[in-house]
């Protein structure tokens, strides 16, 4: 093989010798070894996001407003007993229904 006066560098990634093909080996199977760790570890630490329940909004005399944590809404009465055709917000005891 004439050379021509030029010379070829040998460069890391393209050795001619045994040596050089198992260094090369070993950095593939070690890239890829820590590829595969990486991705179970991000595997297992995600977490489930759960769906927060509905809102729930209580149609008051004053309007609609959504219920706050904690309180319930029952229908509106009159002191006779008779439906007014609103809701109205209850909380327990403790509970600040508006802050």
């Amino acid at each position: 093989m004439a050379s021509f006066g030029l010379t070829v560098a040998r460069t890391w990634w393209a050795p001619r010798d045994e040596e050089g093909r198992t260094m090369r080996l070993f950095l593939a199977l070690t890239a890829a070894l820590l590829l595969a760790v990486s991705t179970a570890a991000n595997a297992k630490t995600r977490k489930r996001v759960k769906a927060a329940p509905p809102q729930q909004v209580a149609c008051t005399v004053l309007g609609c407003v959504p219920v706050p944590r904690g309180c319930g809404q029952a229908p509106g009465r009159t002191w006779s007993g008779m439906p007014t055709g609103g809701d109205v917000i209850v909380c327990p005891p403790g509970v600040a229904p508006f802050r």
